[in-house]
């Protein structure tokens, strides 16, 4: 997989497209905020409300809380993962120099049953593996715990990049029966696992500038920074405004690349020959 050549071309397919790729990135994560930020203010009060209950009478009234937040965090969890794969689509458009709109980021919920099956998958296989090997290795292992951590995230990172592209794959195959989705997937990831993983540390850099940019958020949430309405507000709207003008730069870049990292693995699928030097680069 030649990385250069990837990003050259995602480089090209952003120059021609026929919208500012930044101005509709803007658009999508404000959408998100939207969604993420009352979610966060909602969590955080219930979880608040739940701490300041510690007397065995509000036992009833504390569960209450807690449930209440993690039926919220799962909920905004859905809405952003299908939202994100709306994204994945206006990415696939991107990198083939198709015509790009803002109704692309409806994809996840257009095609809601699909799309939801396939997260689901994804999220099942990376359990499944980590499960197994924690139980496997939890009794020679038992005190050696930081050698089983490492093998539990090593049997999560093959499963996830095993299924790396299913979103992918259901794009272009969109009547493919869910468990063929899968299938077809880790054929296509099969041998290429170590260069998928590769191409993600390329952006290494983004992820950091993420996690550093969202570690008020974290504090703010998890009760460790002063509570209330007003602080929520000036943490949030620090927040967004650095992680806007990062996604404007970034997102389309990044998203665009590993788009055409699927179509390369498409491209030699194809052919059923070794890899070509050169990658998959969009005709327009």
């Amino acid at each position: 997989m030649n990385y250069r050549s990837l990003k050259n071309s995602a480089k090209d397919s952003l120059a021609c497209t026929n919208l500012d790729s930044r101005h509709l990135t803007v658009m999508f994560a404000l959408c998100t905020y939207m969604v993420l930020i009352p979610m966060e203010l909602l969590t955080n009060f219930f979880n608040t409300q739940a701490n300041g209950l510690s007397d065995l009478s509000s036992l009833d009234k504390r569960g209450t809380y807690l449930m209440l937040s993690i039926a919220v965090v799962t909920i905004s969890s859905i809405v952003i993962q299908l939202w994100g794969t709306g994204y994945t689509h206006y990415s696939m458009n991107l990198s083939r120099n198709k015509n790009t709109a803002f109704k692309n980021f409806y994809y996840g919920f257009q095609h809601f049953g699909k799309v939801l099956g396939v997260l689901l998958l994804q999220f099942f296989y990376i359990w499944l593996y980590t499960f197994l090997v924690v139980m496997i290795g939890i009794l020679p292992l038992l005190r050696a715990p930081i050698v089983l951590y490492i093998l539990a995230l090593v049997a999560a990172s093959f499963a996830y990049y095993t299924n790396y592209v299913a979103i992918y794959v259901l794009y272009d195959n969109p009547t493919m029966p869910l468990l063929e989705v899968m299938r077809h997937t880790r054929k296509l990831t099969k041998h290429h696992r170590l260069e998928l993983f590769l191409l993600d540390l390329h952006f290494f850099w983004y992820y950091l500038l993420v996690l550093a940019i969202s570690m008020p958020v974290a504090l703010f949430s998890s009760g460790i920074m002063p509570s209330g309405l007003l602080v929520g507000i000036i943490v949030y709207c620090i927040t967004v405004g650095i992680s806007l003008l990062l996604d404007a730069h970034a997102l389309p870049y990044i998203h665009t690349t590993k788009a055409n990292a699927y179509n390369w693995l498409v491209d030699i699928q194809k052919k059923g020959e070794n890899p070509p030097e050169e990658p998959y680069i969009p005709i327009a």
